[in-house]
């Protein structure tokens, strides 16, 4: 079942409540449910990426961080959570030039720092 795209925004703000809440699993369904109407849908698609980091499952996480951050590209969130997982998953030459892509686009931003 595909939601009409003006429902999206409701079913995420639904799954950011139970990813905050730690409930994972329905966080990311609602995701799913959200890309479902739109594929390229940038909060969703970071979530998931985030989920998937929360989840040790690294790979999978910067996939979705990198998908998100084509929809996106300038996106400081992203690009920091994506520095972040890179250094996690050990890949600490790419995580700094990352932080430093974020940094480049403000360098005044308190999460680029």
């Amino acid at each position: 079942m595909q939601p009409p795209i003006q429902q999206s925004q409701q079913i995420l703000a639904r799954a950011f409540a139970a990813h905050q809440t730690g409930d994972l699993a329905q966080a990311e369904f609602l995701y799913k449910l959200v890309l479902q109407a739109d594929k390229k849908q940038f909060d969703a698609l970071h979530m998931l990426g985030l989920i998937e980091g929360q989840r040790g499952n690294f790979a999978v996480g910067l996939t979705r961080l990198r998908e998100a951050l084509r929809v996106r590209p300038k996106s400081i969130d992203a690009l920091i959570n994506l520095g972040r997982m890179q250094g996690e998953f050990g890949d600490y030459a790419d995580a700094e030039a990352t932080y430093e892509k974020a940094l480049a686009l403000d360098p005044r931003s308190p999460t680029a720092i």
